[in-house]
């Protein structure tokens, strides 16, 4: 919370739209309060956008978009038939795909994290490190091999 409160000024100076992703449902409410202060006071913000993942996971949001898109098709009398992937893609959490994804601390599997968004992502070698300034060539490699399948 203090967090939130702390960075909120210095977001929206910067022109960085904050959006936190995950089922805050189980959050205490006064952190739920501070998440929709900064989200709303950044939500017009357009130079960057930042995305917090905190209690998420790829299969819940996959699920919550489903959910949304089920009631949404049933209180409109909407045609199942017609939905398609950008449907799903519009009611996720993060409505934008993944273009590179970058694991860090030795992992070598997404684990759950951004499935529908990262589908297409570039693969890149896993860091065997934890991330720190230190693995600035390692970044340095994983864009330069990114620009260079654009």
């Amino acid at each position: 919370v203090q967090a939130i409160k702390k960075e909120s000024k210095s977001l929206k100076e910067n022109g960085i739209k904050t959006c936190i992703v995950g089922d805050k449902s189980r959050f205490p409410s006064i952190l739920q309060e501070q998440i929709k202060k900064v989200e709303e006071l950044t939500k017009d913000c357009s130079l960057m956008k930042l995305n917090i993942a905190a209690n998420y996971g790829g299969r819940w949001d996959i699920l919550q978009a489903t959910q949304k898109i089920v009631k949404k098709c049933l209180e409109e009398n909407q045609n199942f038939n017609e939905l398609n992937e950008d449907t799903i893609s519009q009611n996720l959490s993060v409505p934008t795909d993944v273009d590179l994804l970058i694991r860090t601390g030795g992992e070598k599997r997404i684990s759950n994290f951004l499935l529908w968004q990262s589908a297409y992502a570039l693969p890149l070698p896993h860091q065997h490190n934890s991330w720190s300034k230190e693995n600035t060539p390692y970044l340095n490699n994983c864009y330069n091999l990114y620009i260079t399948t654009l």
